[in-house]
């Protein structure tokens, strides 16, 4: 764990820290039931001019990386548009007023994100995180590469007090004849569809289709007859789809599904129709 004494870097700050604990190095991923992920703490104390006034001391945590099932890589949704990036940084999470973000003192108290003995101004800072895949299915190889920024910010200045790395990076497949504790289940009121991505697997030459759905990371599993997917090449014509599977990926305070879908004319893919609940979306299909 890096454990780090205070520093402002000559700077005049009108809050400092004491302590900031981060995990350090790699830390690799592991089973956990159905669940393949690397569960993390970050603490820090604060130190304010008041003494015990912290409020412009705040967390927060960038990611970038992959995760990725057979070796295709899946989409996961951080934040609006925002997806995850295997080169970039961007917050693990959503800012106010959406507030999926890990740090911010306007957003309430959670469990896994807390300032105490208040919010507003407690000096005191713990979070939790399980980044990883969930409902995992037998005989699927699993991969995880993140890399994860944990920074110390002064809000009134904007200047990071401190920065420090850690990496999450494994692999696993997952073995087989494991059941889900909690049986699959339709759209939660929570879920929404996001995309529809077309990618192509060099190693194998094949395609997928994958809908890519934002949702709670405490939602059921997702049932993967939850829509049903119409895919349309640029003439309007029907292209013909495998039966499909979920994966599901979480990171920070939201999770990700990936309806996937075999295809043998993923290439040609040009529009698609998800109809769920009796409501029909239109999609332009993303190649990534």
């Amino acid at each position: 764990m890096h454990t780090l004494a205070p520093s402002t870097g000559g700077l005049a700050m009108a809050v400092g820290y004491t302590q900031f604990v981060t995990p350090v190095g790699n830390l690799p991923p592991a089973l956990n039931g159905m669940s393949f992920n690397a569960p993390f703490t970050c603490t820090a104390t604060f130190a304010g001019d008041a003494g015990s006034n912290c409020a412009e001391g705040e967390y927060r945590q960038r990611v970038m990386g992959r995760f990725s099932v057979n070796g295709m890589t899946l989409a996961h949704i951080l934040c609006g548009r925002t997806l995850l990036s295997p080169t970039q940084f961007s917050e693990d999470g959503c800012p106010p007023p959406t507030c999926s973000g890990y740090g911010h003192r306007a957003c309430l108290q959670r469990p896994f994100d807390t300032y105490t003995p208040t919010r507003a101004t407690g000096c005191e800072y713990a979070s939790e995180c399980s980044p990883g895949f969930r409902n995992v299915q037998g005989g699927d190889m699993y991969e995880i590469e993140l890399t994860f920024q944990g920074l110390l910010v002064d809000v009134a200045s904007g200047a990071a007090l401190v920065t420090r790395e850690w990496t999450i990076i494994g692999q696993v497949i997952a073995p087989t004849g494991a059941a889900p504790l909690i049986a699959p289940r339709g759209l939660q009121p929570d879920d929404q569809v996001a995309a529809v991505h077309a990618l192509h697997n060099p190693d194998d030459d094949g395609h997928q289709i994958h809908v890519v759905v934002s949702r709670s990371p405490g939602a059921p599993p997702l049932d993967a007859s939850a829509l049903t997917l119409v895919l349309r090449d640029e003439g309007g014509e029907p292209i013909g789809l495998g039966d499909p599977i979920v994966h599901e990926v979480t990171s920070g305070g939201r999770a990700t599904a990936s309806i996937v879908y075999g295809c043998e004319g993923g290439a040609r893919a040009h529009s698609a129709e998800v109809i769920a609940d009796a409501a029909n979306q239109v999609f332009q299909v993303v190649r990534r």
